[in-house]
């Protein structure tokens, strides 16, 4: 039988990120873009879900290293897009509704810096997969873990060392991720 093919995720996301861009800055222009992508987005959703459930293989797991550089190019694409429509409006001379503008681009700057915060700190030491299965085993075993939620959110895993490796790595990867932890000290 054939070996299935990969799916080349980072070609696939950098098509969908260019489409996203797209929509955000051009449906402050014409708002009819967003119904065309919202379309554009519901059949890619079938087409490749189909695929990544029955064409491609699945080995290619890097367990989420590629979701905080999404993050930061889907924030890249609202600010472009708030910076579009503020300029549109500036140059509409519509000074109240570019300085109305102000307050939207101070919030996105601050969810983008509570983002930061919250959500690669848990990401930066284990994949969400380590994570989730941590989180099972220890649902399993009747251990309690709601005593940590308490004051913030950190998972279980993150606290023990053995599990900032995911199980794919080879050897090589192993020792990079050693020598950078010793260095992180």
């Amino acid at each position: 039988m054939i070996e299935p093919d990969k799916m080349e995720y980072p070609t696939l996301l950098a098509q969908m990120v260019l489409y996203f861009m797209i929509n955000l800055v051009y449906s402050c222009i014409a708002p009819i873009m967003s119904y065309f992508t919202l379309l554009a987005f519901g059949i890619l959703s079938l087409t490749y879900r189909h695929q990544l459930i029955f064409t491609y293989s699945r080995d290619n797991e890097d367990g989420g290293a590629l979701w905080p550089s999404m993050i930061n190019l889907l924030i890249l694409c609202i600010y472009m897009s708030e910076f579009t429509l503020l300029g549109i409006l500036t140059l509409k001379k519509g000074a109240i509704a570019a300085t109305l503008m102000s307050p939207l681009i101070i919030l996105s700057f601050i969810f983008i810096l509570y983002v930061r915060q919250q959500h690669f700190k848990v990401a930066e030491y284990a994949p969400s997969t380590v994570c989730r299965a941590k989180d099972n085993s220890n649902r399993d075993n009747l251990i309690d873990t709601a005593s940590f939620l308490r004051d913030q959110f950190l998972q279980p895993s993150l606290k023990e060392k053995e599990s900032r490796i995911p199980e794919n790595f080879s050897d090589y990867d192993v020792q990079l991720v050693l020598e950078a932890s010793v260095h992180e000290f």
